[in-house]
């Protein structure tokens, strides 16, 4: 099942890994938004990967407009 990923890494390891499976949101065809958050890990980290991991999956998924968004809560 595709799954949508945000890593995140030091040197070679993973420090920290959040996953959503696509599918469970969207239908077939469907067009919709989705999200992921994620707080960063309390260890170091030199690098953050997000990626889409599309498993042996049937289904094509299109990507566009993703955006990587970094706040803080006051």
């Amino acid at each position: 099942m595709t799954q949508f990923i945000v890593r995140f890494v030091n040197g070679e390891e993973v420090v920290k890994e959040r996953a959503i499976r696509v599918y469970r949101f969207l239908d077939s065809g469907e067009t919709k938004r989705l999200y992921i958050d994620s707080e960063f890990p309390e260890q170091p980290f030199d690098k953050v990967m997000v990626f889409c991991w599309n498993a042996d999956g049937g289904k094509p998924l299109a990507v566009d407009e993703l955006r990587i968004e970094v706040f803080e809560e006051e």
